[in-house]
């Protein structure tokens, strides 16, 4: 089979890729369970994690800089949403807890911009979002932000397959 790719020039696929799939494939399931059911499951969120320490894994085979990189943004995003979660119960879920961290581990992969990046996009997209909410339903019912997160992260990391 590797000689079928091989033969037909397929190359191999990059880290960045692998993890833009496993983003966009498990977190965009987990935001659409989060929209709809206002929570993220623990076998969403636990399978994001996987692949994407799997995939950090890979990276760290050929630089460990990466893997650096993963253990510092998951643990300072962690930090940082446990903290809301102490102050603020209301203001943010245990499923947003378990998501963030993978999401912050996946972009810092790639680079510190492009974590960078999607932090700021996913505020900038969970206001849009909860504006919308608001805007729609005039309560203070609870956002999900699973889209924004896992939408930033997304945008993050394919800006950086093009770049």
């Amino acid at each position: 089979m590797a000689s079928v790719g091989a033969a037909a020039g397929a190359k191999p696929l990059s880290v960045t890729t692998l993890l833009l799939a496993a983003v966009a494939v498990l977190g965009t399931v987990a935001a659409e369970v989060d929209v709809l059911e206002r929570r993220l499951p623990d076998m969403l969120t636990g399978s994001l994690s996987l692949a994407v320490a799997g995939i950090g894994i890979l990276a760290m085979l050929q630089n460990s800089e990466p893997l650096q990189r993963m253990v510092v943004a998951a643990t300072v995003t962690l930090g940082a949403a446990g903290l809301i979660l102490l102050v603020a119960p209301a203001a943010i879920g245990w499923g947003d807890l378990k998501l963030a961290p993978s999401l912050a581990a996946a972009t810092a992969t790639i680079s510190w911009t492009c974590f960078m990046n999607a932090a700021g996009l996913s505020a900038v997209l969970l206001f849009a979002t909860a504006s919308a909410d608001f805007l729609r339903r005039r309560d203070a019912s609870l956002v999900p932000y699973g889209p924004s997160l896992v939408g930033a992260a997304s945008i993050a990391l394919g800006l950086s397959t093009t770049g």
